[in-house]
Formats: structure tokens, C-alpha cells, sequence
């Protein structure tokens, strides 16, 4: 197997020689598929991935099963995708331009084995709303592939939980047949939960927002053209802004002595590392020995997608040590394995203490106003806003020249408005 970066986006390349034994298969001698990620350990993944369905759609076809009753739509996508189509039933497929149905029967003529999947000759299974978060899942395993446990759970309970309530108002129904009209009753099953239990028009939105992107990915994936039945449902929201913490209360009441005794060592000094870094808890938490940096000039810790996806690209940053957090990370050089891939376990502990020791400023904060504290403090100093954004891992607004600020400026303004 050998994987290789192609083009001026470093995308990486899977290229196979055909082995001799499927040879007469094969018009090509060598495949070439590209990968679509830029991630190395996720392209070899994909690539042994690859490796595994050509050797299947060779020996099926060397042991002359050409075509087996029982093979899954699923898999035949994959094939499909690894000859650079997508999947499509063969009534969808009569509907294309005449260059891409052109395509396609040539390449079934260069690889016979692939016809089934190239040409659409096994229909589509008709898909319900009790299988429409498996399906979905299938289509994005690349996604989820770069997720923890913890992550993939954490993404998959508030999807399950929109198809649950979908039951509940609607009852089960074919994904691809689900009306407006439906989604427009599903709103006003919504609207009488609202007004009766007084919930916030964000838990409905939630809802719609989650149902509508899987519809969207099915019928792209699976070659529908209804339009979404989900679009444009949201009800208006009131903007609530988080409440920062203000450097009077952190330094009077969370940093105060004992203050946060009674939390196990590993919880409060999580705490303590967001004080003065900013840091998301999830990117405390996933914290591995590698990108813990204490041995040298300025001390700081490397937030990557290792094991874990990151919330966003510009979230991968290295973020200085100083005070109280310095002091917390060199009593935990090996990160935090009590909350590792755990992240919802140390925010709801946190959560509760800070809220019976009478830790919380405002009611209505959590341990992740700590964040808005930071970015407000930077901004207060006079903190160059790329700097405050790189430092928070957000997007800069403007057209992004360079490699940003260095370690040393970063660490300067962490010092100045550091505890």
C-alpha cells in the first residue's frame, strides 16, 4: 500500500499496483484514488479501507460471483466512490448528462466487477426514519472517524434525541417521503411543547437543524431532488450572552485559599488551566504527554486533533503556561486521565460545586465563562485582535498573511493579564 500527497492542497493519493492474480480483472495495471483529507492517519486508515474492498471486488469476481444477492447497498457505494462515481440507482443515472452516463458504462466495460456499482443496478432500500441516523453515519464516516469516543457519543445523543421527538409528533415514516406539510405540523407539535414546559426556542431550532442536515446529506448522497422539507422552520431566538467572570470574583473567590479543596486534584487544576489560558475543558482534558511542554524556555501545551476532532481548524494552536496555570499543569505532566474523553463528566462536577460553594458570579454561568473572562481581559489591555483570536483558537475576520504570532508574544500577553 502506498499513500502519497498530491496537488497544492497536500491532499494524500492511494496508488496499488493490480496484483497478478487479478491482473486478467483489471485493464489498469495501476489505481490511483485519492483519499480526500489532508490528515496522514486518517489516509492510511482510508487507504487499507480501500485496500479491503478492491481485494473483495477481485476475488468475487475471480471465483466468478458476479453478482452476489446478499452484497449491501452500503458497499456498493464504497465501490462506486473508489471509481470516482457516486452510487446512483439506474433510473437516476439515465437522468444524468450523456458524458457522465458515457463515463460510467466505459469504466464498467475497464472493470466488470465494478458494473453492479457503477451503473446503479441494485436498487435503493427505502429508508425510515428508525435507520435514518445509521444511514447518515455511513455516509460521514470520514467526519467521524477523527472523534473520540466520548465525541462520537456526545455527536450522536442530540440527533437520536431530534428523531425521537420527530416519533413522538409524527410517528415512523419514510425518510425520502416526509412532507412540508409534516414538517410544518412537526413545528407546531414544537410550538404547544414550548409554550406548555416554557422551553427556549434554541431547543426547538436544535432540532430542526439537526433533521434538516441529514436530510441533506441523504439526498445528496443517495441522488434525491425533493427539496428539504426542514428548511427555513427555526423559530426566532433572544441572543443570550454568555456572562464573563470578572477578575475581582476570580481572584476573591475562585483562587481564593481553599477554594477549590474540596474538588479532586485533577478537576480543580482543569479549572485553574482555563484561568489563565482560555483553553476549551475539552482541549484541557484531552491533554496527551506529547504536547504537554514544560522543559523548556516558555512552558506551554500543543492543543491537537489527536484521538479527538478540534471544535474548529483554527482551534490547533500552542497556548503559554504562566502562573496559577503553570503551576497546575507541572502537578499533571501527563495530562489528565481521570477526564480524558470525558470532558461532560468534569463540566457537570465543576458545574454543581461552583454552584453549592457559592462560586458563580451570575447564576446563570458555567465553568466556560472562564473563556469569555480571558478574551475580555486581553481585549481590555489593548491585545491585537489576531493575537487575542489566536490565542482563543477563533477565526481571524481578516485575510489570514503569515504564521501569526510567536509563542514569546503570546506568552507577554498571557503574563500581563495572567493570575
Amino acid at each position: 500500500m502506498g499513500i502519497a500527497r498530491r496537488g497544492v492542497k497536500g491532499i494524500w493519493q492511494h496508488t496499488r499496483r493490480v496484483p497478478k492474480r487479478y491482473a486478467h480483472l483489471e485493464q489498469r495495471g495501476l489505481l490511483r484514488t485519492s483519499l480526500h483529507t489532508q490528515d496522514r492517519g486518517l489516509a492510511l486508515a482510508k487507504a487499507a479501507q480501500i485496500e479491503l474492498l478492491q481485494d473483495q471486488e477481485w476475488e468475487a469476481a475471480y471465483q466468478g460471483v458476479t453478482a452476489d444477492p446478499q452484497v449491501s447497498v452500503a458497499r456498493l457505494r464504497s465501490i462506486a466512490e473508489l471509481r470516482g462515481f457516486t452510487y446512483l440507482p439506474a433510473e437516476s443515472i439515465a437522468q444524468l448528462p450523456l458524458s457522465q452516463i458515457c463515463d460510467r458504462i466505459e469504466c464498467a466495460d475497464k472493470a466488470p466487477t465494478a458494473t453492479e456499482a457503477v451503473l446503479g443496478l441494485k436498487a435503493l432500500p427505502q429508508i425510515t426514519t428508525r435507520d435514518w441516523l445509521e444511514v447518515y453515519e455511513g455516509h460521514i464516516t470520514e467526519t467521524l472517524a477523527r472523534k473520540s469516543p466520548d465525541q462520537r457519543k456526545r455527536w450522536g445523543s442530540p440527533r437520536k434525541r431530534a428523531i425521537d421527538h420527530w416519533h413522538k409528533a409524527i410517528g415512523k415514516s419514510e425518510v425520502r417521503q416526509i412532507s412540508r406539510g409534516q414538517a410544518l405540523q412537526f413545528r407546531q407539535w414544537w410550538r404547544k411543547r414550548m409554550d406548555k414546559e416554557d422551553l427556549t426556542a434554541n431547543t426547538a431550532n436544535k432540532d430542526f437543524a439537526y433533521l434538516s442536515a441529514m436530510w441533506n446529506v441523504l439526498a445528496k448522497m443517495e441522488g434525491w431532488e425533493e427539496q428539504n422539507p426542514f428548511r427555513s422552520l427555526n423559530f426566532a431566538e433572544e441572543i443570550v450572552l454568555r456572562q464573563a467572570f470578572s477578575e475581582d470574583w476570580i481572584t476573591g473567590k475562585l483562587l481564593a485559599f481553599g477554594a477549590l479543596d474540596e474538588l479532586n486534584a485533577e478537576a480543580a487544576d482543569i479549572l485553574r488551566i482555563m484561568i489563565n489560558t482560555g483553553a476549551r475543558p475539552s482541549e484541557i482534558t484531552g491533554l496527551q504527554s506529547q504536547h504537554i511542554k514544560l522543559d523548556v524556555p516558555i512552558p506551554y501545551i500543543e492543543i491537537r486533533a489527536e484521538g479527538r476532532s478540534l471544535k474548529t481548524h483554527y482551534s490547533a494552536r500552542d497556548l503559554p503556561l504562566v502562573g496559577v496555570a503553570l503551576e497546575a499543569m507541572q502537578r499533571h505532566p501527563n495530562g489528565f486521565p481521570r477526564y480524558r474523553d470525558k470532558t461532560p463528566s468534569w463540566s457537570g462536577l465543576v458545574a454543581k460545586y461552583l454552584r453549592n460553594h457559592g462560586l458563580l458570579e451570575n447564576p446563570k454561568q458555567s465553568p466556560y465563562c472562564l473563556r469569555h473572562s480571558l478574551s475580555d481581559r486581553l481585549q481590555n489591555q489593548g491585545c491585537e485582535d489576531r493575537t487575542r483570536k489566536e490565542i482563543m483558537g477563533h477565526r481571524p475576520e481578516s485575510i489570514i498573511y503569515g504564521s501569526g504570532s510567536t509563542l514569546a508574544i503570546k506568552a507577554q500577553w498571557l503574563e500581563k493579564i495572567g493570575f
